[in-house]
């Protein structure tokens, strides 16, 4: 199977994907995005990374109420695709995003400082 097949179909099953999670949005305490699909070649497996946004109880319980819901979405972004075979449904936390958010905060406080991380003196020992 080329690789153009299937690159369409993790664009597909993401879109799918993510007009389902719109549905269940409601339910779910924290807000999550659909970042990537990677697909197996025979597209018969499909892992779905979910980036989630809130607290860490929101994200706990949603984390828990997405994989309860896995067999119907699952069964309900195949049946939206209209593949011959329904691929099995992996969920994958997906950390980039937060981590990002973390490492631009990081960087923020070091331009505050002059870019120097030692209060914009250079070359002298910080100050407690």
């Amino acid at each position: 199977m080329g690789p153009e097949r299937r690159l369409r179909a993790e664009r597909l099953y993401a879109q799918a994907f993510a007009e389902v999670l719109r549905e269940l949005k409601t339910e779910l305490p924290a807000m999550c995005s659909v970042v990537r699909v990677d697909m197996s070649p025979d597209l018969r497996l499909a892992r779905v990374h979910l980036s989630m946004y809130g607290d860490r109880a929101a994200q706990a319980r949603s984390r828990t109420l997405v994989e309860r819901a896995r067999p119907f979405l699952q069964g309900e972004v195949g049946r939206r695709m209209g593949l011959r075979f329904t691929p099995a449904l992996r969920i994958v936390p997906d950390r980039s995003i937060p981590e990002v958010v973390r490492l631009a905060g990081l960087t923020a406080g070091e331009r505050e400082d002059g870019g120097h991380g030692d209060g914009g003196r250079r070359g002298e020992p910080p100050t407690p």
